[in-house]
């Protein structure tokens, strides 16, 4: 599980239901299908402004990444969003010092990171988006190098969309998690289809609602 998702727990987003129960609840796709099955809404950082804006609720409880929660009030200032105390450990750890010593180094590099960075962060960079808008921005950017403000192997991919392009990465941008999957593992759940996860029909359907939802909010282009 990713730690992100794993700080939001369903008993702490009913309880901070009741206390704003005029709230509907958006889950971050960093979330269990525990906690989307009882949202009202699911979404990914490239549609979750699209989402909470297309919403009729004028209140949301956004989980679990504070980070991110606290973006996107800045970009629906007109609702008020109740944000809960997670984050994404990788991001979390970055700093406005890093990217100044960074643009030190390479004055004529942008700065280019994702929402789950803290506010601060997103406050000193050239593009603030998803990890597709990242790939479109360096893709389409007149500029030719990058200070980037996320897991380190996006620029794996950034290199593959712009490899004429050199991008520069901040220090201990490693997320463990993502370290665990393997070529080797995937081949193995391939081959055998495990291991299987199993799910109760009740989470199941909660959580395809909010699925659902999030496509009628903000389709698919």
């Amino acid at each position: 599980l990713c730690p992100l998702a794993g700080m939001a727990d369903v008993e702490g987003v009913r309880l901070m239901k009741e206390h704003h129960p005029n709230a509907a609840i958006v889950a971050y796709v960093n979330s269990s299908s525990a906690v989307k099955a009882i949202a009202d809404v699911c979404c990914a950082s490239s549609n979750a402004v699209a989402v909470c804006r297309n919403m009729a609720e004028k209140e949301l409880i956004f989980a679990p990444d504070q980070n991110f929660g606290q973006y996107l009030q800045s970009k629906i200032p007109e609702k008020k969003i109740h944000i809960w105390a997670g984050y994404c450990h990788v991001h979390q750890n970055m700093t406005p010092g890093q990217i100044e010593e960074l643009k030190a180094a390479h004055p004529q590099a942008e700065v280019v990171v994702h929402p789950e960075c803290p506010p601060d962060v997103v406050a000193v960079a050239d593009y603030a988006g998803s990890t597709g808008g990242m790939l479109k921005y360096v893709r389409d950017s007149p500029k030719k190098e990058f200070i980037v403000g996320s897991e380190r192997e996006l620029t794996f991919a950034m290199q593959l969309a712009a490899p004429d392009k050199v991008f520069y990465t901040l220090p201990r941008a490693v997320c463990p998690t993502h370290k665990k999957i393997t070529l080797r593992k995937v081949l193995h759940t391939m081959e055998g289809l495990e291991p299987e996860v199993l799910l109760d029909d009740e989470t199941i359907r909660g959580a395809q609602r909010a699925l659902d939802r999030m496509l009628e909010y903000a389709p698919r282009e």
